[in-house]
């Protein structure tokens, strides 16, 4: 006896959450009603097959595959409100944002301009099994394995690009004091740029088992069996993973 199973999700996502968070403190490009959506696309390919070997042997076999890919690419790089040129800071993006991709305007306008981000997770996860079942007088032998392997891929470029900020009351180091006049002669009051976050790891599961089960009399029954599970952790795919210890 066997079966196939596939489903795919083409939905996406209406990205409600990025529609009111920044409503209040900022004003998107290039979308300017701030509504855009978050394509996830998921799939997921299943076969499993029991086979009768004999009256008193079974063996069942399944393989599974999901495939879950997430995209959002919302950036304006040609948006002339965040040229290097308009803002007067030659800034550089880091992988997948835009060379300017926010400005703070001073306390009297109260918002900021952001010019969006790019996050893409193509993420795998394969699952196979085999189990194999005996009967033979008393016992019922049972073994199996267990294979799962998920690997991990995120790319997030939340402010990796250059990030502005005009405040009143710097006079220093060419400031008029005026954080409007800063913003239109270009002499912003801070800057700040984190990088790209890039993962790319694996979590791989590998367990095995065998039992016995006993029928001493119609009143006892022993079950015995060992169980193989060992944890192998986090592995990073380019050799390139980082913690706090």
């Amino acid at each position: 006896f066997g079966s196939l199973w596939w489903a795919q999700d083409d939905a996406s996502d209406p990205g409600i959450f990025f529609k009111y968070a920044f409503v209040p403190g900022y004003y998107q490009y290039p979308n300017k009603n701030l509504e855009y959506t978050w394509p996830v696309h998921t799939q997921i390919w299943t076969v499993n097959d029991t086979y009768t070997i004999s009256p008193t042997t079974v063996n069942n076999f399944i393989l599974g595959v999901t495939r879950y890919i997430g995209s959002l690419t919302n950036t304006a790089e040609t948006n002339p409100l965040f040229g290097n040129a308009q803002v007067g800071i030659n800034a550089v993006g880091d992988v997948g944002a835009p060379n300017i991709q926010q400005i703070t305007t001073p306390r009297p306008m109260g918002y900021g301009m952001y010019n969006g981000f790019t996050n893409t997770y193509p993420n795998n996860f394969i699952y196979l099994t085999d189990h194999f079942t005996r009967m033979h007088g008393r016992h019922t032998l049972k073994m199996g394995f267990e294979f799962r392997q998920y690997r991990e891929q995120f790319q997030q470029a939340w402010e990796s690009g250059g990030g502005l900020g005009f405040a009143d009351g710097r006079q220093t180091y060419g400031g008029t004091g005026n954080g409007i006049a800063d913003m239109m002669l270009g002499l912003a009051a801070n800057f700040y740029q984190n990088n790209t976050e890039y993962l790319n790891n694996s979590y791989p599961a590998r367990e095995s088992y065998v039992q016995d089960t006993i029928k001493m009399s119609p009143r006892l029954t022993v079950m015995v069996g060992a169980r193989w599970e060992p944890h192998f952790g986090v592995r990073p795919a380019n050799g390139d993973f980082r913690t706090f210890r």
